[in-house]
């Protein structure tokens, strides 16, 4: 069967409109509340239901990293809220090493009961989510998941203590 004429020159313009080379910029929202004193952090399921993370997603164009972590959370955890303008860390994405997640923290300040999306957006403790970022993960990438945990409860308890000084 012949090929159509264009279809080798379509193909050539899709590989060179999505480079397949270097790391591409992600985006990631650690989306918190506090509840009667208590730390609280809203997952999403990933897209194949298996596992829990971080609403994340590429950056889109004439977007900043903090612009799209906040639409992130909004259109996978439902949540709105106050993103903070630079990144609490970076982490290693699951599927494509040697892409970065820039991860933001992002003070929820309202939140849809569901998110009806489909990644079922949950709160949990900082115990619990640990415990979930770990699900279905090797060792090594559920250490990277829990080290943003640990970066955004010592960053919010730094923020606790200073806000309590005024």
């Amino acid at each position: 069967m012949a090929r159509h004429p264009l279809s080798r020159s379509r193909r050539a313009r899709d590989r060179l409109s999505d480079p397949v080379s270097g790391p591409k910029p992600i985006a990631a929202a650690v989306c918190f509340r506090r509840r009667e004193h208590n730390l609280q952090f809203r997952l999403v399921r990933t897209r194949d239901g298996e596992r829990w993370t971080f609403p994340k997603g590429p950056l889109r164009l004439d977007e900043t990293l903090a612009q799209a972590a906040a639409r992130e959370a909004a259109e996978k955890a439902g949540v709105i809220g106050v993103v903070a303008e630079q990144p609490l860390t970076e982490y290693r994405h699951a599927r494509r090493a040697d892409d970065l997640a820039a991860a933001f923290l992002l003070a929820v300040q309202s939140a849809a009961p569901s998110d009806g999306g489909g990644y079922n957006a949950t709160w949990f403790d900082p115990t619990t989510t640990r415990a979930k970022l770990a699900e279905g993960r090797d060792p090594g990438q559920a250490r990277e998941l829990q080290r943003v945990i640990e970066v955004a409860e010592h960053e919010l308890q730094g923020d606790r203590r200073s806000a309590g000084r005024s």
